[in-house]
């Protein structure tokens, strides 16, 4: 499965969650060098490396992508069914994964795919990512940590139990952020440094949700240019700020919580503005997490 003799996938959008991903795929979707599997995340190195740390696996999403794939096939084109096969029915390894972007590779595409809990994998996981292909480009979108973990909340409390937010009682959001894994995906900071470790820093895009927000179309640009392919052709920009996976709406976070995750986030944002600069959106989250926390005395 290789493209010019380079191995597979080119490149992978490792998150964060929350922060723009569907979107992001939305948009190279459209792009004619650009190739994405037809579902959005595959989830294999996540997968791998919680079986590896003994973590509970997530629950197989096969029988809800599979009826949808069906429906989907009787429209598509044929080799999109040769692709549904060898991914529901082969055995999950390096060389399986590498089977699902071997076909498009060979018709001369820039492909990867994008999956946002490859941001937090274990140091190991980062390393088995490079041995696939040392050369993989990685696009890394970052948002307020404090609005990246809100968005999270509701979608875990409210949207996925059809509950409104007002009626989910504010402690309930605070034990949720407490005893979850969702501080880790907004440690950006930590994320950096295990990607960092394995990888030199022009093999990395990070960009800004407020970029998505913002300017769009020089987002999109910039991130053509890091995958190597040509400019975007002629695309509405109403199709590029299009809003997708919004969750929290307009409900502002409850104060409580709100107080946690700027102690929480404190050190890392810090660490972010050092990096990024007193001008960056990282310096500005990071006023905002000082303001927090000094409301909160």
């Amino acid at each position: 499965g290789t493209r010019f003799g380079e191995p597979v996938p080119h490149f992978l959008g490792i998150g964060a969650m929350r922060a723009g991903s569907s979107w992001l795929a939305r948009v190279l979707r459209e792009h004619p060098e650009i190739w994405l599997p037809p579902l959005k995340e595959l989830h294999y190195f996540d997968t791998l490396d919680r079986r590896r740390h003994g973590r509970k696996l997530p629950r197989r999403r096969y029988g809800r992508h599979l009826k949808w794939r069906l429906r989907s096939n009787l429209r598509r084109p044929a080799r999109r069914l040769v692709w549904d096969l060898r991914y529901f029915i082969g055995e999950q390894n390096d060389r399986w994964y590498r089977s699902l972007f071997a076909a498009a590779a060979r018709r001369g595409y820039t492909v990867g795919e994008i999956t946002p809990a490859y941001a937090v994998l274990s140091p190991e996981g980062v390393r088995h990512v490079r041995s696939l292909n040392p050369a993989v480009k990685l696009i890394y979108i970052l948002r307020d940590p404090i609005e990246r973990t809100w968005s999270e909340a509701v979608r875990a409390l409210c949207r996925k139990r059809n509950r409104r937010v007002e009626d989910t009682p504010p402690d309930e959001f605070l034990h949720w952020f407490h005893r979850g894994r969702g501080r880790s995906k907004s440690q950006y900071a930590a994320t950096l440094a295990t990607w960092e470790a394995e990888f030199p820093p022009e093999q990395l895009l990070i960009g800004f949700f407020e970029e998505i927000r913002t300017e769009p179309a020089a987002l999109v640009s910039r991130v053509c240019s890091f995958l190597e392919v040509g400019p975007f052709p002629q695309i509405e920009s109403s199709r590029l700020t299009r809003p997708q996976n919004v969750a929290a709406g307009q409900s502002p976070i409850p104060p409580v919580l709100e107080h946690a995750c700027a102690e929480a986030f404190l050190p890392d944002l810090q660490a972010l503005t050092r990096r990024f600069g007193p001008e960056s959106y990282p310096a500005e989250w990071l006023a905002r997490a000082e303001r927090a926390l000094r409301e909160a005395r």
